[in-house]
């Protein structure tokens, strides 16, 4: 019989492995220093953002624990891009009611955390710690039915939303769940590509859940669009699996609205990997998938998506972290499925969704609750040509900074150590980043997760407000 820690080792090695990239590719937190004097100025300095808003869902499945946390960028990843208000703001991460917008004495707070409550939670940065604010949560399952690591990016209500992941062939389930923020009922059109369509009612300040196998259709995973009306809503998908072992579970994003060009960075090679597209027209989609990569790759491959379908697409190995470029002549959508899976049946899975490119500043924040022996792993794709980008990356309250050149169709990988948070700033080019979160062979059990690093607004023409007093 294997052993355990052999099955662990054997099940994960090839995540692992691209996990490291190479010393000559990945560059540790350590090496990343620290820094005392700003980053060279920007072009384009506006009048900072005095208030901005995102919103998670709150715990996912029951039992388990985890918390939202909240980030204020710190003034380097600012200057040159927004000129703070010079007033003493503070973050603020609320549980929904929240009751009105104050402070509460909490005044030059740079991060606020909460255990992760059943209740959607609001995180809110005000005046001078308002630019650049990153929040996420992170749940970790526990119990005989359900493992894993489950990471969601915390982000503004939108009017529309497109979401992939969910339930497929091998017993998982899932569930959408809707955010209302505001201070009175939305309505939402919840639709499945190929499947059914319903009117959800969201109450104010609160979360409606809508199991995916209401709207089920056919094809190897759920691909939901979501229209909001009398106010915008956060959306984001729950999935675990289930089975006689403790399996996996996911919470998953919005992907990019339906374009003839998807980037979806933060992938390397799984014991199970693929790549989900949905071409939601009307004319079938040609489609021609390649990957940036860390090491040079050749990899291209050809496929047609049916009008009104979609279609789930084995990938090949691609040695080190990588980006999947999607290029087709009709606008489709895409995301990306990782598995890891022991001998024994135990695993987790990761679902890694189609990002903008980043303008200004992007970035994300990382768990500080997750499990032992979870790396993280930052990558950074340039799929349109050479980029020049600045990387910040938190720890332990000390910001380190490096400058990355990536060639076109190439991406670079940093293991960030135990980083609370980074951020991107692109100096030239355009960039795409996500962190991928990997348990290693000393990890009690499977965990893998994936988190884009998403616009982080500035100014004040990019604040979110949507709550009303």
């Amino acid at each position: 019989m294997t052993s355990r820690a052999g099955a662990w080792a054997h099940a994960v090695a090839r995540v692992a492995l691209v996990g490291g990239v190479g010393a000559a590719l990945v560059v540790g937190a350590q090496d990343l220093g620290t820094i005392s004097s700003g980053l060279p100025p920007a072009t384009g300095e506006q009048a900072g953002s005095s208030t901005t808003t995102a919103y998670c869902p709150g715990a996912p499945f029951a039992p388990g624990a985890g918390s939202v946390v909240g980030i204020a960028a710190p003034a380097v990843a600012l200057e040159g891009l927004a000129e703070a208000s010079g007033v003493p703001g503070a973050v603020t991460v609320d549980p929904l009611p929240a009751g009105p917008s104050t402070d509460d004495g909490r005044q030059d707070r740079a991060r606020d955390s909460v255990s992760l409550p059943d209740r959607p939670v609001r995180v809110r940065g005000s005046q001078d710690r308002a630019p650049g604010v990153v929040a996420g949560q992170s749940f970790t399952a526990e119990g005989e039915e359900r493992s894993g690591l489950a990471t969601l990016t915390c982000t503004p209500p939108e009017a529309e939303s497109w979401l992939i992941a969910g339930e497929d062939e091998d017993g998982s389930r899932g569930r959408l769940v809707l955010v209302n923020p505001a201070s009175s009922a939305a309505t939402a059109e919840v639709s499945a590509l190929g499947g059914r369509s319903t009117r959800v009612r969201v109450p104010a300040e609160a979360r409606t859940e809508v199991p995916l196998d209401r709207l089920r259709g056919e094809g190897p995973a759920h691909v939901v669009h979501v229209r909001a009306e009398g106010g915008p809503v956060s959306a984001s998908l729950a999935v675990e699996r289930q089975g006689e072992l403790p399996a996996g579970v996911a919470t998953v994003g919005p992907t990019t609205a339906p374009a003839t060009r998807q980037v979806v960075p933060g992938n390397a090679d799984a014991v199970g990997k693929s790549l989900v597209l949905a071409a939601p027209g009307e004319r079938d989609a040609k489609v021609e998938i390649t990957a940036a990569a860390t090491k040079s790759s050749d990899v291209t491959k050809e496929v047609t998506v049916p009008a009104g379908e979609q279609r789930e697409v084995d990938l090949p190995e691609v040695e080190g972290m990588h980006t999947w470029l999607v290029d087709s002549d009709e606008p489709v959508l895409a995301a990306g499925r990782l598995t890891t899976a022991t001998p024994d049946g135990r695993g987790d899975r990761a679902w890694t969704v189609a990002t903008p490119p980043v303008t200004g500043l992007a970035g994300a924040s990382l768990p500080t609750e997750a499990p032992k022996h979870v790396s993280r792993y930052l990558e950074v794709a340039a799929p349109d040509g050479p980029a020049r980008v600045e990387i910040l990356v938190l720890t332990d309250g000390r910001v380190g900074t490096r400058t990355l050149r990536i060639d076109r169709h190439r991406s670079k990988a940093l293991d960030v150590g135990r980083a609370e948070a980074v951020w991107v700033r692109p100096r030239d080019g355009r960039v795409h980043a996500a962190v991928l979160l990997l348990g290693d062979e000393k990890a009690k059990d499977p965990a893998i997760a994936s988190m884009p690093l998403l616009h982080a607004p500035v100014s004040r023409s990019e604040s979110e407000v949507v709550r009303s007093e």
